[in-house]
């Protein structure tokens, strides 16, 4: 996710914590969040694939990353 996607997704999701979204923001909101599930499971695939050939990964974890 850009930099644009996550601005846009914290400000749709502050939005709809005060006030109803319209279809379209509603839908786009869904969208991006969808989105970050997929980047999230990539992510994990990819770190437990990193693991799996030894490499060590926690450091990903205490960093922040």
């Amino acid at each position: 996710m850009n930099w644009a996607q996550s601005s846009r997704l914290q400000e749709l999701g502050a939005r709809a914590k005060i006030d109803d979204l319209s279809e379209d923001e509603q839908q786009e909101l869904d969208r991006l969040l969808a989105q970050v599930d997929h980047d999230l499971l990539l992510r994990s695939e990819a770190l437990r694939l990193l693991k799996e050939r030894g490499h060590v990964v926690a450091h990903i974890f205490t960093n922040g990353n």
